[in-house]
């Protein structure tokens, strides 16, 4: 994939690169700018909360929020919908917005206010789609059957950063994972039925230009 290069815009934050790609770079928004929704001037405390129907709250380390454009569409078919993931610390949901947004790659991260998103087993990065799955720390893991992600806020700080509020409902299943690509070894199994799960999350956000040489 040495021939691929995505260029990242919209905001600055350390340690949050993009998947699938060989090159990425990032750079500080210099000002407020249009789009991208209200202006703060104090860090939210950013972060994700997650509860299992009839548990207890777990909070998860941020990563961030991206948003991905779309390959550009061929042979007179319709453009697929942009791609987002959310991912923190052993944790990742990926989907797509719906279908005509267009938030990358200018990072008109308010056009998300209000919306309702998929989370899929599979979506994001157009090129490396990411896996919708987490584990909580108590030695089981989760894969995501099916889900919907609502944006509650957009934010920006200035000359810093843009920011995403929002909250999410998962249908997960407990698997233990196996080699699923090597048919010698175990392949992943499913552990009792599928649970629901609701959270939130605060997150710093970006958006990624797709390009193809």
């Amino acid at each position: 994939m040495n021939r691929l290069i995505r260029i990242a815009v919209g905001s600055l934050f350390v340690g949050f690169a993009a998947v699938g790609c060989d090159e990425s770079s990032s750079k500080p928004i210099a000002e407020s700018q249009p789009g991208m929704g209200e202006v703060v001037s104090v860090d939210p405390p950013f972060g994700i909360k997650l509860t299992l129907a009839g548990g207890t709250e777990t909070s998860v380390e941020i990563e961030g929020f991206t948003v991905y454009e779309s390959r550009p569409p061929r042979d007179g078919q319709p453009q697929a919908p942009q791609g987002y993931e959310l991912s923190g610390k052993q944790f990742m949901l990926a989907g797509r917005l719906a279908p005509g947004a267009k938030v990358a790659p200018a990072g008109t991260y308010a056009d998300l206010e209000d919306a309702k998103l998929q989370v899929l087993p599979r979506g994001g990065d157009p090129l490396a789609p990411g896996v919708s799955k987490l584990s909580l720390g108590d030695g089981k893991d989760y894969v995501v059957v099916e889900g919907s992600m609502v944006i509650d806020r957009a934010f920006q700080k200035a000359g810093s950063y843009a920011g995403l509020q929002g909250s999410f409902e998962l249908l997960l299943q407990e698997t233990k994972f196996g080699e699923s690509e090597d048919p010698n070894k175990p392949a992943d199994e499913k552990i009792g039925e599928p649970v629901k799960a609701s959270g939130t999350f605060v997150s710093k956000a970006r958006s990624v230009k797709y390009e193809q040489m």
